[in-house]
């Protein structure tokens, strides 16, 4: 049987086995798309030039366009993008719950603003990645204290595990390391000697590390507590652990794919879609390089005879020295090829925008105020609201996936951290049991709780004008649900909003001033009738005497 380190060692290149003909798919989309990422067949060396096949750089824009308003779709900085929710009402309404879910939902975003967390600067790697290959691998884990920290991985190290559902479940990371920085990560009394052996004299020689994070199997010989993920370094040349197995409650590693054929692992991005226009597009400019370079600095056709003369001189300003014949032709012509330049540069625009489109741009940029030759776009706030519901209906489906491969992994694994490690108050007794759900505020997830409200102002709009004629027309209404669907929708918080309670009083004190107010008149009433008797019977009697 196996150690557990060769274990590891085993999975991992059995994992990165199953990837070998991604690897040239993902060489071609970073040569042309991603430059500084493309390390997959070829390792280029620190400081090397990168990017020499590119000559229009439309792919690299689009890309990084790209995974900049997917960011601010779905986790945009500065912004509010996800709330915490309870699936039951009745207990999600209780003031102790709802503050403790809001006491937790502002430690997360504490945590994912900080700059220690490295979240921050983990996002656009990741998204770069997912824009470009498809795949986005991130790292969550803790740190000494307990608190949580992101760290993107180059997917060109990284090889996955999927179950039955197509759900990532292991990750085998390949990387390298120098000695020294082996010695500050295990510390160097835990190094193998091979290590040990040039810690003094070779600090920065590299060896080859093997990071695996699995679901434990029975064999695995570690306990870590009945974990369901164990996890290993091993130190691939000589195959000793560089530290003991630790176990995890939740599978560390988040994995978004920006979509999944059923019949395979790995994810394919808008990349891949666009590789083929890119390619082209680098030899379209070429083309048209070459023709513009023609023209400025064309061929010269010159009379075979002419010996040392003519003498061309290309330096502006220069002079050019020729003959001419009886006819009084010079001996000398440039010689311009057919055709025009403007043409190509035509042709190059036109798939340019389609690059953009495979990239989504259409659909993220549908709601531009600035346009393209930087004069102010003027619409009304109706017209405004109309193209923004569309652009989401358009950039909806791609960003799906990504709430639950992303966004829910992320929330979920940095609340168990925060939770476990005690760096909010424990939750209420309410909540034992209940399911804690993400709800997505971003524009994306606004979007989404939009969808809910049309209808209602929509109802609210045509039910108007037929109250006009009958008020009975708006009893079909519940007012106070209405108001909570639109509240919802335009995420207005909590505390602002009465509880059922609350609600209940203050129609109770409505009640009880509108009685009040209906005895006071019926008083006064009461009491003018009286005076007016009097007055009545006063004048009978004067009436009598006389």
């Amino acid at each position: 049987m196996p150690t557990f380190a060769e274990q590891i060692i085993m999975d991992n290149d059995y994992a990165h086995s199953l990837r070998t003909r991604w690897e040239t798919l993902w060489q071609d989309l970073a040569d042309y798309e991603l430059p500084s990422m493309a390390d997959f067949t070829q390792r280029i060396s620190p400081g090397q030039q990168r990017g020499s096949k590119i000559v229009n750089s439309i792919g690299v824009l689009s890309a990084r366009e790209c995974a900049i308003r997917v960011n601010a779709f779905l986790t945009g900085d500065g912004t509010n993008w996800f709330d915490l929710r309870i699936p039951d009402a009745w207990i999600e309404n209780d003031p102790q719950v709802r503050g403790w879910l809001d006491q937790l939902k502002q430690v997360m975003y504490a945590v994912f603003n900080s700059p220690g967390s490295g979240f921050g600067t983990a996002k656009e790697p990741t998204y770069r990645q997912l824009t470009v290959f498809g795949n986005g691998p991130l790292f969550i884990g803790e740190t000494a204290a307990g608190w949580p920290v992101y760290r993107a991985e180059f997917l060109g190290n990284c090889a996955i595990w999927t179950d039955d559902d197509n759900k990532v479940i292991a990750l085998f990371r390949e990387y390298q390391n120098t000695a020294w920085g082996l010695a500050r990560q295990f510390g160097e009394e835990n190094l193998p000697h091979s290590v040990k052996g040039v810690l003094a004299t070779e600090p920065q020689r590299k060896f080859t590390c093997v990071h695996g994070v699995r679901p434990r199997m029975d064999t695995d010989p570690f306990d870590i507590a009945g974990k369901p993920y164990i996890e290993g370094y091993v130190l691939k040349e000589t195959g000793d652990l560089l530290e003991k197995a630790r176990g995890y409650w939740e599978f560390p590693w988040v994995f978004p794919r920006w979509s999944v054929s059923p019949n395979e692992s790995y994810g394919r991005g808008p990349g891949e879609d666009a590789i083929q226009d890119v390619k082209g597009l680098q030899r379209m400019e070429t083309d048209v390089i070459k023709r513009v370079s023609m023209d400025v600095d064309p061929m010269w056709l010159t009379d075979d005879e002419s010996g040392a003369s003519p003498r061309i001189n290309q330096v502006p300003g220069g002079m050019v020295y020729g003959r001419q014949d009886v006819k009084g032709n010079w001996n000398i012509e440039a010689l311009r090829p057919s055709g025009s330049a403007n043409d190509g540069m035509a042709m190059i625009e036109k798939k340019e925008r389609l690059v953009e489109s495979l990239f989504f741009l259409d659909a993220f940029r549908m709601v531009e105020k600035i346009s393209k030759s930087g004069s102010v776009v003027h619409m009304s706030a109706t017209e405004f609201a109309g193209r923004q519901a569309e652009q989401f209906r358009f950039a909806g489906p791609p960003l799906e996936r990504q709430r639950a491969e992303f966004l829910f992994m992320v929330i979920s694994r940095t609340a168990s951290i925060l939770i476990r490690n005690r760096k909010v108050p424990p939750p209420p007794p309410q909540l034992r049991g209940a399911p804690i759900h993400a709800e997505y505020v971003s524009p994306m997830g606004r979007a989404r709780l939009m969808s809910d409200a049309s209808p209602v102002l929509e109802l609210i709009g045509d039910m108007i004008p037929l109250a006009q004629i009958d008020q009975k027309a708006l009893d079909i209404i519940n007012v106070p649900r209405a108001g909570r669907v639109l509240a919802r929708a335009r995420h207005v918080p909590q505390e602002v909003l009465n509880s059922p309670e609350e609600i209940a009083a203050v129609q109770k004190a409505r009640s009880d001033v509108a009685a009040e107010a209906r005895q006071t008149e019926q008083m006064v009433a009461a009491a003018g009738a009286a005076k007016d008797s009097a007055g009545a019977l006063k004048l009978l009697g004067e009436g009598g005497e006389a």
